[in-house]
């Protein structure tokens, strides 16, 4: 059941420039390459996988191959690097750099590495807080912009957004039971038999 690494890594990952903040705790194989690593990010956070990405990890950056930078170069192979080793290493804190456009950084802190328990499944998420930024608003300074537009009904901009999101936007909106299921699913291709 799940993944069989026997060692799992604790990792909590925080946007960063936002406020509230928007922040997931998750529990992952510590032989999670990261080109495994990136989509439970990715999903964890909320995010729909529709950029690139990169991370940045003891002055070294990785990603998938896809790179448009001036320095595509010295951007190492993402499924070379395993988050286990890079826990055991010492290095606590790395950053993960979604959307080259809107710029959307994460801090990644290693919080623990330690077994995994019997019978659960990983990855999963244990906690966490805040509402996902829609995909392309304009990063932080657009999502601020984007926060007080759906909360005000009389702001110029409020029903060109409301319709453009699709939805009413509650920026404290977060389920660890449905990330966690998001996860399940991006780990097995499986949809949740309690799928909303």
């Amino acid at each position: 059941m799940g993944h069989m690494s026997r060692e799992i890594v604790t990792l909590t990952i925080s946007l960063d420039d936002v406020e509230p903040r928007v922040w997931r705790r998750l529990e992952v194989p510590a032989d999670y390459g990261f080109d495994r690593l990136h989509p439970a990010l990715n999903v964890a956070m909320g995010w729909l996988d529709l950029h690139l990405h990169e991370f940045e990890v003891a002055g070294k950056r990785y990603g998938d191959g896809v790179d448009m930078s001036a320095e595509a170069d010295a951007t190492l192979a993402e499924q070379d690097l395993v988050i286990g080793e890079v826990a055991r290493s010492g290095d606590r804190h790395f950053a993960y750099w979604y959307d080259f456009g809107d710029d959307w950084w994460h801090t990644v802190e290693i919080e623990d590495i330690g077994p995994a328990q019997k019978g659960v499944f990983y990855p999963r998420c244990t906690g966490g807080a805040g509402t996902c930024p829609p995909e392309d608003c304009g990063g932080p300074p657009g999502f601020e912009g984007f926060k007080e537009a759906m909360a005000d009904p009389d702001h110029p901009e409020h029903a060109e957004l409301a319709e453009w999101y699709g939805d009413v936007f509650d920026p404290a909106a977060f389920s660890v039971e449905k990330t966690s299921a998001l996860l399940r699913q991006l780990a097995t291709g499986e949809v949740p038999t309690n799928w909303e």
